[in-house]
């Protein structure tokens, strides 16, 4: 007897009725902003990075410039993570 999920295709379409009849897509976000902690938990400064049209502006106090994606990892202290 063959049991569900034996192909890829099966497993597929098993995940994706197990996500409430919805696809993978439909629960994708698209990163709006971010907020930016800088210092210890004691003392530091908050700044933040905001989606503007096709590019992304920085806040920070008084000063507001444009922003390069390509700085994120080195900006926000996290390092590498793409999602699926």
């Amino acid at each position: 007897m063959k049991s569900l999920g034996d192909n890829e295709e099966e497993q597929k379409k098993f995940q994706e009725l197990t996500l409430h009849g919805k696809s993978k897509d439909y629960y994708k976000l698209k990163l709006k902003g971010i907020i930016v902690h800088s210092g210890t938990a004691d003392v530091g400064h908050y700044y933040t990075i905001l989606k503007k049209d096709n590019g992304w502006v920085k806040f920070d106090d008084s000063r507001v410039t444009t922003f390069s994606q390509m700085l994120f990892e080195e900006e926000c202290f996290g390092g590498a993570w793409v999602a699926d």
